[in-house]
């Protein structure tokens, strides 16, 4: 009885892995994930994330799971997805699209919250930075914090091009 308590107790047996094997410890799984993978990129691109900007409020779309960063990053922010490509896409309650996207950070803009965009670095950075969301008088612009374990992206607004009126009043 005690030999069963022992062993239930280490998880063993266990199928894990993928393809599942038999006869396997839970126990020593779980001792071995941390050592084999290292540290999730997710993890480490939300950490210079919030390293970055603790103090300052806002909107932060990214492809992490959004429950993932709203968990884990400081109070004054709000995470959601770029556009209709996330973990939860085939959910029949939860519709969260590029248009309702654009809405969030119109609705932010519109409160003077600051927007960020938070991706993984990758090879295909130019695509992902292509699905965010476009805002007439807003550009999206490479953040100097980026760095290679997070492609930070700030939300900001364009420079106004002057205009004949003003271009005609500095030179008189």
């Amino acid at each position: 009885m005690l030999a069963l308590f022992v062993l239930s107790c280490v998880g063993y047996p266990s199928q894990s892995g993928f393809k599942p094997k038999t006869g396997r410890s839970q126990a020593w799984d779980a001792l071995k994930y941390g050592s084999e993978r290292g540290k999730s990129p997710r993890y480490d691109a939300q950490k210079t994330f919030a390293r970055t900007f603790k103090d300052e409020p806002g909107i932060v779309l990214s492809d992490i799971d959004p429950v993932y960063l709203n968990a884990l990053l400081p109070k004054p922010f709000v995470a959601a997805p770029v556009d209709g490509s996330h973990s939860y896409c085939y959910s029949r309650l939860w519709h969260y699209e590029k248009a309702e996207a654009i809405q969030l950070v119109q609705s932010g803009l519109g409160r003077a919250t600051p927007v960020y965009a938070l991706l993984l670095p990758s090879k295909h950075v130019d695509q992902d930075v292509k699905r965010l969301p476009l805002v007439d008088g807003y550009s999206w612009k490479r953040s100097e914090k980026s760095n290679t374990r997070a492609v930070i992206m700030t939300l900001t607004k364009d420079a106004a091009a002057p205009t004949l009126d003003s271009a005609s009043r500095s030179v008189e």
